[in-house]
């Protein structure tokens, strides 16, 4: 017994060493699994943290490229809408001056073409905004009208170029004010419309504008949602393109033996803007049968008072017979006059309406006739109707191809109003109206042009110009000038805030990058002063990047003009903020001589291109060409200079400066360096030193180059020696004197400073209480006509000697 008890305790120890072996090895083994899973978990919150810091640092590097892209989209958008300025600008004067057939063709090619070149620098900025979420849209109270109005003054001369129907057709529910972004929608409406004229070579480009069907209906009565079709009669697309039409860089021909040009990315801003509007756009097509592209969007329903009063009144119980061979045409303007409840016929030729006005009784009230129509045209028609007395009826002539000849032609035969193509529906009850009241007895009125200088701003308005470019500043001290307005200018921020402190302007246009003082920090210091704390301050800039306009406002202004500055723009712009009246034709220079066929040869300048941007003034350029030279003879030392001391920023201004000075005089070999030496500054380095001599290599042959008689200083215009010194005589004070032999001297060297002399001279007059009359000569010195200025200057000094100014 005990031997079985020894034996059983000793398999019992046995057991049990095993089972504490066993223990302990898996006690072992868990702490190992332990420290393994501590150290797996701290490996893995070091590379999560790792992994962190490198996220980081990739999203700072993105945050980096990203700003480096909108930077250099920026600075981009800024160099090439410096100089478009002046290309628009520069024709924008040209078209108002004596051209012949040809060259006026030139210049409208050449607009055109500048046109293009901003609208694909828009396109690329607008994508690059939409990428980057930062596109806003704004929520206004406009009218939509209006945007039919603006459509017109963009697409219709394209449209009749191509000999095209262009036609609108908005269905009588459509409110004519809306909330919303107004800009956009005409964006959309502008490209849909260009690419349908683009596509088509005959027939007909309707717009149609309606609300939406049910299954888009919003219930909130607050807003309303549109459809916008675009139908052509083109060449279509197949539907295989179709799909791909909005997505960027797309386009419906991408052969290289293209018709068509373009970006391909017109659509897909189009889709982006549209999804803004909280809509979808959509493109039906068939080849050979032309396309259609509509889409949806939501605005606000205009609740304002004057939004109500906007509605255009229904003229009850008149007639109105409707004359075109263009069975769309046709339908549209009958429907347009049947939403004014005119009781509406439609006729297919001049033969069937001259048949129906014969058969009816009583007589129509209104004709609407195109004249191109098939067999007899619409003018011998309307003489037709008035040899026969059919009912003396208000007569409206439509076309989308007349002329002045063709006007006068119209008037003559019996004609009231003359419309062009495109027709909205308020442009056609304006003239329908009009013809009514007008019928007997009254001369034609030329009505639906987009007419860029309808308003003229009151005598007396003033507006001070900053800008530092001299050939923007020219060419905006004489578009202002056309419009009535009393202009002084200054070069800078500093310079103008001398200015305002002497005399009060009724608006400034505030340009951004200046030297010394930026048009920002000029805005900040006017908003400072109580003086001029109120005075309307427009932004003039060629920065156009998201942000921009808000920056500008933040600072203190109060609109915003992108340049290229467009007349038409530039009108609308400053009605907002000027008292202005309207005026039935354009203001227009004086006709300027065509340029002689025979061109002067000046080495280093291509003086054809040149004179093409100062308006074929052969005087102003030798003018600009002198001045220049004699502001940068030194230029290649002073950069060297600017260099030895690392001073970049001011090597880069100067040669910026120089850049521009020398691409607008088309001085190519010197405006070439100098671009390169502003990178190279811009980069923060030293100029390659072959740049440098090539600038004053190309300096020494502008200043070895022998200019026209007319650029050298005209001689002193001495009094004759029978007449006395008017202003000595008078015993005038010293400051007026002072003025006058400035402003003369200035005259005398024909310098582009005599305008800021002529401005101290009227400022000197004022504070004397001499009460001159100094618009005419104001007006010469814009016109740079020195010659008459100098005259209007002795009269000046003749009437302040006499006592008459006083």
């Amino acid at each position: 017994m005990r031997r079985q008890l020894y034996l059983q305790g000793a398999f019992v120890a046995l057991v049990l060493t095993l089972l504490w072996g066993s223990l302990v090895s898996l006690l072992g083994s868990l702490e190992r699994q332990r420290e393994r899973s501590r150290l797996a978990e701290q490996a893995l919150v070091e590379h999560e943290q790792q992994f962190r810091r490198e996220l980081e640092v990739a999203k700072e590097q993105a945050e980096t490229a990203n700003t480096a892209k909108s930077q250099f989209l920026a600075n981009m958008s800024h160099e090439i809408r410096t100089p478009m300025n002046a290309v628009i600008g520069m024709a924008t004067l040209l078209d108002k001056t004596a051209l012949d057939p040809r060259q006026r063709g030139l210049l409208a090619q050449l607009r055109t073409s500048a046109r293009l070149l901003l609208g694909i620098i828009n396109d690329i900025l607008d994508l690059s905004r939409i990428e980057a979420g930062k596109l806003t849209m704004q929520s206004v109270e406009f009218s939509l009208d209006q945007v039919f109005t603006d459509l017109s003054a963009v697409v219709g001369e394209r449209a009749r170029e191509k000999r095209l129907e262009l036609l609108y057709s908005i269905a009588p529910d459509v409110p004519q004010v809306l909330v919303g972004d107004p800009v956009r929608l005409q964006q959309v409406l502008v490209n849909l419309v260009t690419n349908a004229i683009k596509f088509t070579e005959r027939g007909e480009v309707l717009v149609e504008v309606g609300t939406a069907d049910a299954s888009h209906a919003v219930l909130d009565r607050r807003e309303v949602q549109l459809r916008f079709a675009v139908r052509d009669t083109g060449i279509g697309i197949a539907p295989a393109q179709m799909a791909r039409l909005f997505q960027p860089f797309t386009q419906v021909d991408e052969s290289s033996t293209r018709k068509h040009g373009g970006t391909g990315l017109g659509l897909a801003i189009c889709r982006r803007l549209v999804e803004l509007m909280g809509g979808t756009i959509e493109g039906r097509s068939e080849p050979g049968h032309g396309s259609e592209f509509s889409f949806h969007a939501r605005f606000g329903s205009a609740q304002s008072a004057s939004a109500r009063g906007s509605a255009k009144q229904p003229l009850d119980g008149l007639s109105a017979l409707v004359v075109d061979d263009n069975a769309t045409t046709r339908d549209v303007f009958g429907s347009m006059l049947e939403s004014l409840r005119f009781e509406v016929t439609l006729a297919d030729s001049a033969e069937g309406a001259l048949a129906r006005m014969t058969a009816t009784d009583p007589p129509f009230n209104l004709v609407v006739i195109d004249w191109k129509l098939a067999g007899i045209n619409g003018i011998e028609a309307v003489r037709e109707i008035r040899r026969r007395h059919l009912g003396d009826p208000a007569i409206v002539m439509v076309t989308a191809y007349g002329d002045d000849a063709l006007m006068h032609e119209a008037e003559e035969s019996g004609v009231n109003v003359f419309l062009h193509k495109p027709v909205s529906p308020s442009t056609l009850f304006d003239a329908a109206m009009e013809a009514l009241g007008r019928a007997r007895g009254a001369r034609m009125t030329h009505a639906g042009s987009s007419m860029q200088g309808d308003v003229r701003f009151l005598p007396g308005s003033q507006v001070l110009l900053v800008e530092d470019n001299e050939v923007n500043r020219l060419v905006a001290q004489q578009l202002l000038g056309t419009l009535g307005l009393e202009v002084a200018s200054a070069g800078d921020g500093i310079e103008a805030l001398q200015l305002v402190q002497a005399q009060r302007y009724d608006a400034i246009l505030m340009d951004i990058q200046m030297p010394y003082l930026d048009g920002v920090e000029t805005t900040r210091r006017l908003r400072s002063d109580p003086r001029t704390r109120d005075v309307p301050i427009i932004a003039l800039t060629a920065h156009a990047m998201s942000g921009d306009r808000q920056r500008f406002l933040d600072a203190g202004m109060d609109d915003y003009l992108t340049k290229p500055i467009e007349e038409a723009e530039l009108v609308r712009v400053l009605a907002r903020w000027l008292p202005h009246v309207a005026q039935t034709q354009p203001a227009a220079y004086a006709a300027t001589p065509a340029p002689s066929a025979t061109l002067a040869v000046v080495p280093g300048v291509d003086v054809a291109s040149a004179l093409a941007r100062v308006n074929g003034k052969h005087d102003l350029l030798w003018r600009l060409i002198a001045d220049f030279r004699a502001r940068n003879a030194d230029a290649a030392t002073r950069l060297r200079k600017l260099f030895s001391a690392r001073d970049y920023a001011g090597a880069a201004a100067l040669a910026h400066t120089i850049k521009g000075a020398a691409a607008t005089l088309s001085a190519q070999r010197i405006a070439a360096s100098a671009g390169r030496i502003e990178h190279a500054a811009h980069m923060g380095g030293a100029a390659d030193h072959g740049d440098l001599d090539e600038l004053a290599a190309g300096m020494v042959e502008l200043l070895a180059a022998p200019l026209p008689h007319s650029a050298s200083p005209a001689p002193a215009r001495t009094p004759a020696p029978s007449m006395p010194n008017m202003a000595s005589a008078a015993h005038l004070p010293a400051t007026i004197t002072e003025a006058i032999e400035r402003l003369r001297g200035e005259l005398t060297g024909n310098s582009l400073a005599a305008d800021e002399a002529c401005s101290v001279l009227v400022r000197e007059l004022q504070a004397q209480g001499c009460e001159a009359a100094t618009d005419e000569l104001r007006a010469a010195i814009v016109r740079l006509d020195y010659a008459r200025a100098s005259t209007l200057l002795a009269r000046l000094e003749r009437e302040l000697a006499n006592g008459v100014a006083r």
